[in-house]
């Protein structure tokens, strides 16, 4: 078994305190210009992330984010989509959703459709160079693309319902109960195009 030594142990705590004061304080200049604090969240991690810190200043990215302690840093990062997923749960009444199935199926699956046609379309129009490398056809990398646009984020857009206090009305039940079933055939169409 692998432990953290005392340098890692330090680096994981500097990353993790860099990560959590930044997203907080984003968080709240967000939501006092009305929006959810997710989007400041988010915001920083494009910005802390390989996208733009790792992008401009390679050598501090690789120090101080993606070091030796990502793995710990990954882990803690699931085990939190893990708990927020579990309280936004408990926060929904699943009798209020199934009184929504009709319109929930097809909000979902209309949810899927579109975005898979729009991804599918979008990967046909996309040069060969993207498949060099790889014994993937076209076609399959299209499926994977159009699956892949379609799937929504749940932890995500319950998050996004929370901070804007509406998990719990007729219409965050609604949107909710709609992604829940997006998601459900966008993995399902996801296994398949595996397959």
């Amino acid at each position: 078994m692998h432990f953290l030594g005392e340098h890692h142990l330090l680096i994981f705590l500097i990353e993790l305190a860099v990560l959590l004061s930044a997203a907080k304080v984003a968080g709240e200049v967000f939501r006092r210009i009305h929006l959810p604090a997710l989007v400041g969240e988010i915001l920083v991690g494009v910005i802390l992330g390989p996208t733009v810190l790792g992008h401009l200043l390679p050598e501090a990215f690789q120090e101080l984010i993606y070091s030796q302690s990502t793995q710990t840093l990954d882990t803690i990062a699931w085990l939190g989509g893990f708990f927020l997923l579990l309280v936004i749960g408990f926060d929904v009444d699943i009798a209020a959703i199934w009184k929504r199935k009709r319109s929930s199926l097809t909000i979902g699956t209309v949810g899927v459709a579109i975005p898979f046609l729009i991804g599918l379309g979008a990967a046909f129009l996309l040069p060969e160079s993207y498949l060099q490398g790889t014994e993937t056809t076209q076609l399959v990398f299209a499926l994977f693309l159009g699956t892949a646009v379609a799937i929504s984020a749940i932890p995500v857009i319950a998050r996004a319902l929370h901070d804007l206090d509406i998990l719990k009305s007729d219409l965050g039940l609604e949107i909710l109960s709609a992604f829940t079933v997006n998601d459900i055939i966008g993995w399902a169409i996801f296994t398949i195009v595996l397959g």
